[in-house]
């Protein structure tokens, strides 16, 4: 047991599912679709390592071997705020294809909220706020990112 989840969880959870859905599709590997699986993959990654920074003193002493457990809090705390913060970097390009994807950019002000409590807290239950919001603001994401696409097929 290596304790690599967040490595698993960005490939099966992003780039798998999203180019692999793609592909069944359309049967040619698309640039967007690797785009898009990265993106996905950030926000499930996020989701596990704020997860598994909450839990970090429960997982040490029960012998589990996560990331977090691995490197600490303070590492794993830089890798949320990357991966949190990556989809807005990764979808620069869209808007070059599709202007309106320009609105998953209002998502930074909780993102950046988000951020704040995970930064700041003291406490495991602290994060659960954290956590809660990350999932929400990755579904939030999704949206309208499919919006922003959507918009320029018609």
């Amino acid at each position: 047991y290596l304790g690599l989840g967040e490595v698993v969880v960005f490939i099966f959870f992003g780039l798998v599912a999203v180019i692999g859905t793609d592909y069944i599709q359309t049967n040619e590997l698309n640039p967007l679709a690797v785009l898009g699986g990265c993106i996905a993959g950030c926000f499930a990654t996020a989701v596990l390592l704020i997860n598994n920074i909450r839990d970090i003193e429960t997982d040490r002493k029960s012998g589990k071997k996560t990331l977090s457990t691995r490197i600490g809090k303070t590492a794993s705390l830089v890798l949320f705020v990357l991966f949190i913060w990556a989809p807005f970097a990764l979808a620069v390009p869209l808007w070059f294809i599709a202007p309106a994807v320009f609105i998953v950019n209002l998502l930074t002000i909780p993102v950046l909220m988000i951020t704040i409590i995970a930064l700041s807290s003291k406490t495991p239950k602290e994060l659960i706020l954290a956590l809660q919001l990350t999932s929400y603001t990755s579904l939030l994401f999704a949206l309208g990112l499919c919006w922003g696409l959507f918009s320029i097929t018609f």
